[in-house]
């Protein structure tokens, strides 16, 4: 059956979008020279070379940001012993010179060191609809931090994990109403790439079930391997939606994640949990994208009043030697593939985009 949809989505990628993808290059030199600041708030430690108060808003839209997931999703939260560390970055060049390739926005180390790297060029604060690639990019990277902060843990499918973070990285809060879910806001990266769904039709959801990270290779740097890539995260964001705009197949979902998470396998637990095959699975998806009610929720957000807690924080001045030795710690934290031809010392950590 050929599908007619004719509206288009943004795909988002915090990970491969252009060929090449060059090793990083750590440059102490440039970062030596910004001026960083530290910023602590209830869960996180951000390091920034924002200005002051551009460093105040990015923390108290991430303490919102967080407020808004637990409110929203019913994920029991493990204990914070530990606040997640942000190098939040406000420049292009900057953020390359940790040594992150250029065609990244964002990375999560997980692995107990809940370090974030996000580039935040352009990040304001989401007074109008828009969504700025900056805010995005941080967005998802704590989306990727609160969901590995639940007891799945490392049980966490990629298609899941990086299609919710897709998914939640759209909301935007204005005069204490939030939105997220409009698809068409969906980029953190290249705006201008648009992807026509007819091309993404064919979900294929046991495949895409059946993907593992060791599949994901993101250090892949060939055109076939981009496009697949490009085509798992457009699958994941919108089978993702369509588990998310129900109650019903959400409740299912935390099911099939839940079995998960107790060893069963992935036929086992997506027998118990939607009792339909796969393929039947691809035809409600195929439906669901077809109808009425995907258009819809394509350009009318979710929505919701809520209220939100006063943020408090504390700013620590650092001196150049202080930041520094924070940075390099950070760094020396991503994977070797990031550091090659870098003296500085290489842990291989599981990373999530």
């Amino acid at each position: 059956m050929t599908i007619k949809i004719k509206i288009v989505v943004i795909i988002v990628l915090t990970v491969l979008l252009q060929v090449s993808c060059n090793a990083g290059e750590v440059n102490l030199t440039k970062l030596n020279k910004a001026d960083w600041i530290l910023l602590e708030t209830e869960s996180f430690y951000i390091i920034t070379d924002a200005a002051e108060n551009d460093a105040v808003k990015i923390a108290c839209e991430l303490e919102n940001f967080k407020y808004f997931l637990s409110r929203i999703l019913n994920y029991k939260q493990k204990p914070i012993t530990q606040k997640v560390q942000i190098v939040a970055v406000m420049n292009d060049d900057l953020f390359n010179s940790t040594g992150i390739p250029e065609n990244y926005s964002g990375i999560y180390l997980n692995e107990n060191n809940n370090v974030i790297f996000a580039n935040c060029n352009s990040f304001r604060n989401s007074s109008k609809r828009n969504r700025i690639p900056g805010r995005s990019a941080i967005l998802h990277e704590i989306v990727h931090w609160f969901i590995h902060n639940t007891p799945y843990g490392r049980d966490i499918p990629p298609w899941f994990d990086e299609g919710i973070a897709i998914y939640f990285s759209t909301y935007i809060k204005i005069n204490g109403k939030v939105f997220w879910g409009n698809i068409g806001s969906g980029s953190n990266i290249y705006p201008s790439k648009l992807k026509n769904l007819k091309r993404y039709s064919i979900i294929n959801t046991e495949s895409l079930f059946k993907t593992t990270r060791l599949d994901l290779n993101v250090f892949n740097t060939s055109m076939s391997h981009k496009e697949y890539l490009e085509a798992f995260y457009a699958r994941s964001f919108l089978v993702v939606k369509y588990m998310l705009s129900d109650p019903e197949r959400t409740k299912m979902l935390n099911q099939y994640l839940s079995l998960l998470q107790k060893g069963a396998s992935i036929d086992e637990s997506f027998k118990y949990a939607f009792s339909i095959s796969f393929l039947s699975l691809d035809r409600k998806v195929r439906y669901y994208l077809e109808g009425k009610s995907f258009r819809r929720e394509s350009y009318l957000t979710e929505k919701t009043v809520m209220s939100f807690p006063e943020v408090k924080f504390v700013k620590h001045d650092l001196k150049k030697r202080e930041a520094m030795k924070i940075l390099i710690t950070k760094i020396s934290m991503l994977p070797e593939n990031f550091l090659n031809g870098s003296s500085l010392k290489k842990n291989n950590k599981r990373t999530v985009r």
